[in-house]
């Protein structure tokens, strides 16, 4: 899958677009160079397994209010492709901001 993105500037992203062997346990980080002004972040945020579905998670921002961190409440499937979509985030310079981008999971432990 491609990675899109518009209008923001994302200097952080982890695991990054197409990453290969990520594992289940992973967190999910994405950086801005802008202050984060969305208040509601969890219905922004849809992570989706192949395998295993929508996942529910804490969507935390960070302390410069310039990162989403989303911990997820179960693991990732092995072997799996994981997207990520960022929809609507609210940064000081844009209003509208947008992320699609997918990895995948470990094979096995």
């Amino acid at each position: 899958m491609q990675i899109l993105i518009y209008n923001q500037k994302i200097i952080y992203q982890d695991p990054v677009n197409d990453a290969k062997y990520v594992n289940i346990n992973n967190t999910i980080v994405i950086g801005f160079d802008e202050i984060i002004r969305s208040s509601v972040l969890n219905s922004l945020i849809i992570v989706r397994g192949s395998l295993s579905g929508i996942h529910s998670g804490e969507v935390i921002l960070s302390s410069d209010k310039k990162k989403i961190i989303f911990k997820p409440h179960q693991p990732f499937f092995f072997n799996e492709t994981v997207e990520v979509r960022l929809s609507r985030l609210k940064t000081t310079g844009t209003s509208n901001n947008n992320l699609t981008y997918s990895f995948q999971t470990q094979i096995n432990k």
